[in-house]
């Protein structure tokens, strides 16, 4: 199932890495129209919950949201 996609608020990403914290499969999603000039989303694999919607520096931002 790689990479995954999502439409979030009628945007498409697409997966672009994916680690396990804190025992949560998270994945990290770039926007497919604006790549990395824009901010990335943070989505839990499990229950499909956007955890982060502004993430600039991957998997960092979500261990100092936590």
């Amino acid at each position: 199932r790689w990479p995954r996609t999502a439409i979030v608020d009628g945007e498409e990403f697409s997966e672009i890495d994916r680690q396990t914290i804190d025992g949560r499969d998270l994945i990290l999603m770039e926007s497919c129209r604006d790549g990395s000039e824009a901010p990335a989303i943070m989505v839990d694999a499990g229950t499909n919950e956007t955890m982060l919607d502004e993430v600039y520096d991957g998997f960092h931002g979500y261990r100092r949201a936590s």
